[in-house]
């Protein structure tokens, strides 16, 4: 593990160090249910050895999908630690575990309880802020240096041999608080117990994901690991559209799509100079030279820089405006509206609305391990924005990940399969796909994917005779 990945997450925690474990139990932890996203104890002794728990409290740690290359995992790292503020771990699926405290000696005592002499350890317990990769046959500190308040930056010791092995016995001889309980949900999951109810009852079977299709039916297996249960778990996704689908069209068309309009010239010209609002005016560039040699109505050729930013900042401001009224899905349009509409959430000018269905549905898919993601014309940044920001409250701790157009228009097949490979879903039909445009029905379709269209207030019509089920609220989807 890369100490700049590891400095990341120090960062982001405000943490005095992180340690990085390829521990076997948080390993076969995340295995049991390859669809759960996160990790779920309590009424278990070594809880109260975690920050801020108690016996009767419900420890939970997130559950990330590990990546080919390490460095990867950095964005759905972070997304796991918004999600959850209060946790002091995450786990990565076949991977590993990162645990982290305020300083060497709390992540020591989350991870290890240790009764060895100091003496082992005072070079470690004396140093700043620092992070630990422990690994099969060495251990990487990276430690932030600081001489009199100032920050030197940050020096790498690879330390193996005689220091590892002392360092390894010390982990071996004591119980690991966090490794402990992984350790005991695998072996009560072995007996067919729950170690996620405080009586740790019999385990209650799961099975029929979807009451539509049998592709979806699979019951979780009690007893002894099976090389079926870890190395060839079933991939079960829901892909979802959000306008017509989880949002009311009317919230675009009344909300967010005036909003931009009115505030296009603002927001340009308070921010015109920065990076991002260069890139976004780049990028519309490109596009309203393409729309000009096309003559497409209402494209309106963009001056030089050095004529003014107001004149360009006006004709800017005269092309998002066509487009909107065109209900054009380009990247350059949806990404500016997106930092736009950023604006509106972060200054509560507006609070997203998605129908009543949505929540609940949300949450009885997450408590299932049924991996939930969007793919919209909105940009990513705006999606997340949007489900954070609902009528009912913080809903982007339920979806695990977002797609916007960057990975391709929402009406071609090859977006689909490109999703795919992404989530890593060999079988295209393990995905069902909800929206409520016919033509993306069909793209999603000629890829393999479950479809289902979804008819809401205000949808537009559909073809007779479309051949694909249809739903009016997300709760029909039976699991």
């Amino acid at each position: 593990m890369g100490t700049t990945f590891l400095k990341s997450v120090y960062e982001m925690c405000n943490a005095g160090a992180v340690i990085h474990s390829h521990g076997m139990e948080s390993c076969l932890i995340t295995m049991i249910n390859p669809l759960s996203k996160e990790f779920r104890i309590t009424h278990m002794e070594m809880i109260k050895g975690i920050c801020g728990h108690g016996y009767h409290d419900g420890l939970v740690v997130p559950i990330i999908e590990n990546t080919a290359h390490e460095g990867e995992l950095l964005e759905s790292l972070t997304e796991a630690i918004r999600a959850y503020p209060k946790t002091t771990a995450v786990l990565v699926r076949n991977h590993g575990v990162f645990i982290w405290g305020d300083s060497w000696v709390s992540a020591k005592a989350q991870s290890v309880s240790l009764d060895a002499s100091e003496g082992r350890t005072d070079g470690l317990l004396n140093k700043p802020p620092t992070c630990f990769d422990l690994c099969a046959n060495e251990v990487i500190i990276s430690t932030k240096v600081k001489v009199d308040g100032i920050e030197l930056g940050w020096i790498q010791q690879q330390l193996l041999g005689n220091w590892w092995r002392s360092c390894k016995s010390m982990f071996d001889r004591k119980a690991e608080c966090y490794h402990y309980l992984f350790d005991a949900a695998i072996k009560l999951h072995q007996l067919g117990l729950d170690w996620s109810t405080p009586s740790h009852g019999p385990i209650c079977n799961v099975s029929g994901f979807w009451g539509c299709s049998g592709n979806f039916s699979r019951a979780l297996k009690t007893g002894a690991l099976s090389l079926d249960d870890m190395i060839e778990p079933s991939q079960h996704c829901v892909l979802l559209d959000i306008e017509g689908t989880t949002t009311p069209a009317s919230f675009f068309s009344d909300v967010l799509f005036p909003y931009a309009h009115d505030n296009v010239g603002k927001h340009l010209a308070a921010t015109y100079d920065s990076e991002e609002a260069q890139n976004d005016i780049n990028l519309l560039r490109s596009q309203v030279q393409i729309d000009w040699e096309q003559g497409v109505i209402g494209a309106v050729p963009i001056p030089l820089d050095h004529v003014g930013k107001e004149l360009v900042i006006a004709s800017l401001a005269a092309n998002v405006t066509a487009m909107i009224r065109a209900d054009r899905e380009v990247t350059s349009l949806k990404q500016l509206q997106g930092h736009i509409w950023r604006t509106g959430f972060q200054s509560n000018e507006f609070v997203a609305i998605v129908f009543d269905d949505v929540a609940k549905a949300l949450a009885r898919w997450h408590a299932s391990g049924t991996k939930v993601y969007i793919y919209s014309s909105v940009i990513r940044e705006a999606q997340q924005l949007l489900f954070a920001n609902s009528n009912y409250g913080d809903l982007k701790k339920y979806l695990c990940g977002f797609f916007d157009t960057t990975v391709g228009n929402k009406k071609e097949t090859r977006s689909y399969v490109e999703i795919l490979k992404t989530v890593g879903i060999d079988r295209p039909a393990d995905m069902l796909f909800v929206t409520d445009d016919f033509r993306e029905a069909v793209a999603a379709a000629a890829a393999g994917l479950e479809v289902i269209l979804s008819i809401r207030p205000g949808n537009g019509s559909l073809p007779q005779n479309h051949g694909f089920r249809t739903i009016e609220s997300l709760l029909e989807i039976q699991h």
